[in-house]
């Protein structure tokens, strides 16, 4: 049995791979990593690293006399673009992209219907790579994600 952390990094990531051009969207996203890849090991662009914070327990509840830890976890979308034309708007449109999908699908998918996070937030977004002379661009784009998982048995999401 995967545990419930695993369960929803492996949605994350399925989140992800759900963005492209023929969903609407600016870009393909279907290199995504966790755990992380080197820059020099990308093939293709966009490539996406998800990075995770410290998880921390929010508060606690009962539901039916069983105690329910909900948890905040901070994830990081880093994404790897290579643009000759314009690295601005490149990055506008993945941020676009980012908040858009988490917008309308603000709680994480589940993935072969076990549960996962009910609640994804965007936070900030950081730009890096801008030079003209350089294709080579990207940014890092920040989230909450909340869920509840049952204290006498972490691996199941409430």
């Amino acid at each position: 049995m995967s545990s419930a952390r695993t369960n929803l990094r492996n949605a994350l990531m399925s989140c992800v791979k759900e963005m492209s051009i023929i969903a609407g969207y600016n870009y393909n996203y279907t290199d995504v990593f966790d755990p992380e890849i080197n820059m020099e090991k990308m093939s293709t662009y966009p490539t996406v690293n998800i990075l995770y914070g410290t998880e921390r327990r929010q508060g606690n509840r009962y539901i039916a006399n069983d105690p329910i830890y909900d948890i905040l976890l901070p994830v990081q979308f880093d994404i790897f673009l290579y643009d000759i034309n314009n690295t601005r708007l490149a990055q506008d449109k993945v941020i676009s992209d980012f908040q858009t999908y988490f917008g309308k699908n603000y709680y994480i998918k589940p993935l072969n219907g076990s549960r996962t996070a009910f609640n994804c937030l965007w936070l900030a977004n950081t730009i890096w790579g801008t030079e003209r002379e350089v294709p080579n661009c990207g940014l890092s784009i920040d989230f909450e994600v909340y869920y509840s998982i049952r204290k006498n048995d972490p691996n199941q999401m409430v």
